[in-house]
C-alpha cells in the first residue's frame, strides 16, 4: 500500500471536517455546527504546524 504524504492527511482531515459540519448543521443547529467547525480548524492548524516542524527537523539531519 502506498504511504500518504503529509499534505494528503491535511486534505483528508479538511474534507472530513466539512462533511461533519454539514451533517451537524442539518441535524442539530448552526451554533453547534460553528463550534464543530472551530474545533476542526484548530485540529487542521495543529496538523499543519506539526508537519512544518517535522519537515524542518528532517532537513537538519
Amino acid at each position: 500500500m502506498k504511504k500518504l504524504k503529509p499534505h494528503h492527511y491535511i486534505i483528508l482531515l479538511t474534507v472530513c471536517v466539512a462533511i461533519t459540519v454539514i451533517i451537524v448543521a442539518l441535524i442539530l443547529s448552526k451554533k453547534v455546527a460553528i463550534s464543530v467547525l472551530c474545533t476542526g480548524i484548530g485540529c487542521i492548524i495543529g496538523l499543519i504546524i506539526g508537519t512544518v516542524i517535522k519537515k524542518k527537523t528532517d532537513e537538519r539531519k
